[in-house]
């Protein structure tokens, strides 16, 4: 809200009346990327289930030890791991870098291919869904903080809105 209240120069008022609208637009956010990391939790839980069932006791066990250590490097146990929500920090099929680290056998990897294909596809829907929630969100507030505003604010506003609705590195067209 700091960034509005300079760039648009709300009054006293119009920040008085901002701040709630900031404030539930916040709470909204807050509980789709809640929700949409729980249903990712148990995604990925299930797929840790499903990857275990193909291994053996050493491997679910060195599987256990790596989950774990890449949980305490990332201090975010609830994204990181092996698995296609990219929680391994080394690029290209996380299949593969769990057959080298687990020492899998051609058949463990051949099983291991649908459970990562199946995988995928769930979290894509799940951050699609989230994306979409948090966008309507962010409308809505973006529709009532303009209510509050001057026509020239109105026009600042759309500036800024529009600039950072910008992909990153796309040109920034020069100030008026």
């Amino acid at each position: 809200m700091e960034h509005l209240v300079k760039a648009l120069g709300l009054t006293a008022e119009q920040q008085e009346k901002a701040k709630p609208i900031f404030e539930q637009v916040g709470t909204k956010l807050k509980a789709i990327r809640e929700a949409a990391g729980k249903k990712a939790r148990e995604v990925i839980e299930g797929t840790h289930n499903n990857i275990k069932a193909v291994l053996n006791d050493e491997q679910k066990k060195k599987f256990g030890e790596i989950h774990e250590r890449l949980k305490a490097a990332a201090g975010a146990p609830e994204h990181h791991g092996f698995g296609p929500q990219g929680g391994h920090h080394e690029a290209g099929n996380p299949a593969d870098h769990l057959a080298k680290a687990l020492g899998l056998s051609d058949e463990q990897k051949g099983k291991l291919a649908p459970i990562f294909d199946q995988t995928k596809p769930k979290l894509e829907a799940i951050h699609k869904e989230a994306a979409a929630k948090a966008k309507e969100a962010t409308e809505a507030a973006h529709k009532d903080i303009k209510s509050l505003l001057t026509p020239e604010q109105q026009e600042k506003f759309e500036k800024l809105h529009q600039e950072h609705a910008k992909p990153p590195g796309a040109p920034v067209p020069p100030k008026a």
